[in-house]
């Protein structure tokens, strides 16, 4: 993943949502693997710095794509960060709410990395935003990808990982389990794992791939 490219794209605003205390907010979208992709879009109301705001990408934890909603969950935590005086921007990862493409699993698939690092440039091309401080906010599932797009990425300049699945995948393999009618369907949730151990064997069988794409080997 560090061979390719993540475009991006111009942010459009699509819908102007009621205001935070001091601070604008928006339903906005951008393009990433050609998907047009949603996200709730917060921009402070003060008079910008020389340089631009400072930009957090809000990496959302597992909500069922079909319950999602770009406006719903984690309006608190959005609200602490734009009204200290950051563009925040949380994406709708592939598939969820109105945004294009079908939803996978972070950890058996590289949609949703791709997807926040599609953003990473589109905020860089946002003109209030500051290109060169762009920090990352990531929980539990989104703390998974926040790792992840942290050793694919060096633009990326700072993250917080909340909660975050981040372990390897022996323990993901062993250990990470939703309980029952948690989590997506049955046949999604075995299919990537029955899949790749089917393909390349277990990790304890085959270190060298696994390790290859798990982010937790890339840590200095």
């Amino acid at each position: 993943m560090r061979q390719r490219d993540y475009p991006g794209s111009d942010l459009v605003i699509e819908q102007t949502l009621a205001p935070g205390s001091n601070y604008r907010r928006y339903v906005a979208s951008y393009q990433s693997d050609g998907l047009k992709i949603f996200g709730l879009l917060t921009v402070p109301a003060g008079r910008k710095p020389a340089g631009g705001w400072p930009v957090i990408i809000f990496n959302h934890g597992y909500i069922p794509p079909s319950q999602y909603r770009t406006t719903e969950r984690y309006v608190a935590y959005v609200d602490g960060f734009a009204s200290h005086g950051y563009i925040v921007f949380k994406p709708d990862y592939r598939g969820h709410g109105s945004s294009e493409g079908q939803p996978s699993s972070a950890y058996g698939s590289p949609g949703y990395t791709v997807d926040v690092l599609n953003a990473v440039t589109t905020l860089q091309r946002y003109p209030d935003a500051d290109r060169s401080r762009i920090g990352m906010w990531g929980h539990s599932l989104g703390g998974n990808i926040t790792l992840r797009a942290l050793v694919i990425d060096p633009r990326i300049k700072v993250a917080v990982i909340w909660a975050g699945v981040t372990a390897t995948y022996q323990d993901l393999l062993e250990n990470w389990h939703r309980p029952p009618g948690s989590g997506p369907p049955p046949s999604t949730t075995r299919s990537w794992r029955q899949d790749w151990v089917a393909r390349y064997g277990r990790p304890e069988q085959n270190p060298r791939f696994w390790n290859s794409i798990s982010p937790m080997s890339y840590l200095a």
